[in-house]
């Protein structure tokens, strides 16, 4: 059994259900007094994962919440944010699409999280952009997450288009840029990787051969994704200081998560 066990630093619950043989990890702000998997940071930010069970001790009370009440917290899809997002651009602002001295660009992204857990939190993607010279460039963005032991996956691939036409000003160094960023995101698991509570036994334990009768309609779904941007910036050679601005939004379409959202 997963076992998350939050607001604990001393390690002592995370412990004793390592000692029984289920896989808990204890998450704090502050760190661990005692070696063992601990995530120190935001409880909300490994939600996420498919614990079967989480233990919150606050003021000294502890609430067990199940699978299911944890699935109505962690309904949200967070977006990744890279550190070295200027290495990632288009992901950033469509607008900021083929915003690079040369006619091409290809660039990756890899992060891993929380190690600790079996199962680390992977994301990687993959950008390739070019330009013209009719005031438009063109690029597609392929990125991946991968979550826990469940084989769950989260994929997204995204066209983007900008254009540079609108200049004004002293030698037409001002200008305004409009991006547009369309595509699809793509949610999956793998059934045969997951556990559930049917397959535990009061008197043996957790048993991953035992045949569980939870029933899913199915492990995958997709949904198109738009987003928009825009973005000023000032070249006029010579300034001590160039204005550059921009401003981007994302999931126009709000597209629903449909193994969490209420949909069919």
């Amino acid at each position: 059994m997963k076992v998350l066990v939050a607001c604990e630093f001393s390690g002592t619950v995370r412990d004793a259900f390592l000692a029984l043989g289920h896989d808990a990890m204890s998450c704090d702000l502050l760190p661990t007094e005692s070696d063992g998997p601990h995530y120190q940071g935001d409880v909300r930010d490994v939600l996420d994962y498919p614990w079967d069970l989480m233990i919150a001790q606050v003021f000294r009370i502890v609430f067990l919440l199940g699978s299911f009440s944890l699935m109505k917290i962690a309904q949200a899809q967070v977006d990744p944010h890279f550190s070295q997002y200027y290495v990632y651009p288009s992901w950033l602002n469509p607008a900021l699409t083929g915003a690079f001295d040369g006619q091409y660009r290809v660039s990756g992204v890899y992060r891993n999280q929380w190690g600790s857990i079996t199962t680390p939190f992977t994301t990687y993607g993959l950008t390739g952009e070019f330009t013209t010279n009719k005031n438009v460039n063109l690029g597609a963005s392929v990125l991946k997450q991968s979550a826990g032991d469940g084989g769950y996956g989260y994929t997204t691939a995204y066209g983007n288009f900008s254009y540079t036409g609108v200049r004004f000003g002293p030698g037409e160094t001002k200008r305004l840029v409009f991006g547009l960023q369309a595509g699809i995101i793509q949610r999956r698991f793998d059934r045969n990787k997951m556990t559930f509570g049917d397959q535990w036994n009061p008197v043996f334990g957790f048993n991953p051969g035992t045949p569980s009768a939870e029933a899913l309609n199915r492990t995958s779904a997709s949904a198109l994704d738009i987003g928009a941007g825009v973005m000023y910036f000032d070249a006029q050679p010579g300034k001590k200081a160039n204005l550059f601005a921009g401003f981007s939004v994302s999931h126009l379409t709000s597209p629903e998560d449909h193994f969490s959202a209420k949909v069919s």
